[in-house]
Order: structure tokens, then C-alpha cells, then sequence
């Protein structure tokens, strides 16, 4: 796990430039704003619906009143926020690293149905520029490993109120993954996975405490390389105008290494004080 803040910062530095360009964010074009994973089951029949159910699942782990305020670290694009305001009538702020998905996800809030209700900021999740408890609830989708977890933890619990719940989707370690895979994950795919048996620690440790954890690495890991190929195979001309085959070869190697040694948790913890 990484832990000195020098490593924190060129990590950071290096997420930046990786979604810095229209080409990494050719994804969310083809699932509707969003820029992460999906959740597959017997509703969900391509990779879009997949995307949105995920969020969905997401949205209803949330616990938060109409007008109250909750807090996307490491928003993307901002179809999850946005999605989130729309359905619990919430106030919901988004940080990215990335402008260019800044200026993506203002676009996109813009042009939703609640203008008003979604704000983005350009920053660093692991210094916002928020005052002390300042939320009702917040999430990490598919972002705190881009981090590093405790620092992570640290800088939301200093925003969010006492009580508030945080939401994560995270991709753990298999029991069977290596020092080599961890290696490779830092280095290609710039993240720090770590272990379920230490969340609980890890919680403690930022002042939250463990609500629930939920492994649904059935409907999301396992079918991931299969419906990649599925999505690749349909989507071939808008691929071509934004990605080469080698660049396509190496996302489904990513994939695959991915599916082979992470899971994945629906988390929520509780700031404790």
C-alpha cells in the first residue's frame, strides 16, 4: 500500500495525465456518461443498461434527504452524480482530477434535468476545497484505488458530517493475486488494490466504522472480458476513430489480468465522530 505523500503525488499526477484525453474517455460516449464497470444480471442486456444498473445499485445504498448534500470523489465525467441527483433530489458535488473530464461532466450537468443541483470542481480528491464537515454523504466509485485508501479516507472524513455514510465500489485482491500483479497494477493501470480483511482496519484507522460489505464480483468481474468483446464487436467504427488495435488488444489484456485477480465490493462505512 503506498503511504509517503511523495508517492500520493506522482501517483496523482500520473492519473491526471492518463484521462487528460478524448481518447481514454471514449467509453463513456458509448455507455452514456458513464466510467466504470457494469453490473450484469437478467435485466441488464448490453453494456449500457450494465453501466446504469451498477449505478443504481449505488444510488440505493444511498442514504440521504432531499436538499441535503453529498460529495463524488473522483466524479469522472459525472453521469453517476448526476444520475444520484436525480433521484434522491439531492444536492451532489463532483471532484476530478482530470479538466478534461471537468469540463465533460459541467457539460453534461448543464444539459441534465438538475442544473442546479449538480456543482464539478477541478482537484485533487486528496485536498479538496471543502470546510470541515460540510457533507451528508459521500462515494468513491471506482476511484479510491487511484488514491491510495487511508489518505482517502483521511480527507472524507474531514468533509463529511458526523454519521455521514460513505459509499464505495472498490475492486479488491483475490486471495490468490500476487506481488507481481500488484506490481503491474501500479505501474499499468495506476492503482493500489488492497485486501478485503482490511477495510475494517483501514476505516478504523480515518474514524469510520464497517456497515456492510457486499461481493457481487459474480455479476461484475466475471462476465467483464466476455461483454468487453461483446461491446468491442459493436461498437467497431466509433472504436476506429479514437483507438488502434493495439490500443484495443491491451484494454482486453488489462481486462483480463483484472477478472483474474480482483473482486468486486459494494462498501458503505459510517464516520463514527
Amino acid at each position: 500500500m503506498i503511504k509517503h505523500m511523495k508517492e500520493i503525488e506522482a501517483l496523482s499526477n500520473e492519473v491526471q495525465n492518463r484521462y487528460e484525453t478524448q481518447t481514454s474517455q471514449v467509453g463513456t460516449e458509448i455507455l452514456g456518461g458513464h466510467f466504470h464497470l457494469g453490473y450484469w444480471d437478467n435485466t441488464t442486456n448490453d453494456n449500457k443498461s450494465a453501466t446504469r444498473k451498477l449505478t443504481e445499485l449505488m444510488i440505493d445504498k444511498v442514504r440521504i434527504q432531499p436538499g441535503q448534500r453529498f460529495c463524488d470523489f473522483g466524479c469522472g465525467v459525472g453521469g453517476p452524480a448526476i444520475q444520484l441527483a436525480e433521484t434522491k433530489g439531492c444536492y451532489v458535488d463532483g471532484i476530478t482530477i482530470s479538466e478534461f473530464q471537468y469540463n465533460d461532466a459541467c457539460r453534461r450537468g448543464l444539459a441534465s434535468s438538475v442544473p442546479d443541483s449538480v456543482r464539478f470542481y477541478h482537484g485533487n480528491a486528496l485536498s479538496t476545497p471543502w470546510e470541515n464537515e460540510t457533507y451528508d454523504g459521500g462515494w468513491f466509485f471506482e476511484s479510491i484505488f487511484h488514491m491510495g485508501h487511508a489518505n482517502a479516507l483521511a480527507e472524507t472524513h474531514r468533509v463529511l458530517k458526523p454519521n455521514a455514510e460513505l459509499i464505495i465500489a472498490d475492486l479488491p485482491l483475490l486471495p490468490h493475486a500476487d506481488d507481481l500483479f500488484v506490481k503491474w497494477s501500479l505501474e499499468k493501470g495506476l492503482a493500489v488494490h488492497v485486501h478485503p480483511d482490511q477495510y475494517e482496519a483501514l476505516f478504523s484507522d480515518a474514524g469510520f466504522e464497517l456497515v456492510s460489505y457486499h461481493d457481487v464480483s459474480d455479476n461484475v468481474m466475471s462476465p467483464l472480458v466476455e461483454k468487453t468483446k461483446e461491446l468491442i464487436a459493436t461498437k467497431t467504427e466509433l472504436l476506429s476513430m479514437h483507438s488502434s488495435p493495439a490500443a484495443i488488444d491491451d484494454a482486453l489484456y488489462v481486462y483480463d489480468q483484472m477478472a483474474g485477480n480482483l473482486g468486486y465490493a459494494l462498501i458503505t462505512a459510517k464516520k463514527k465522530y
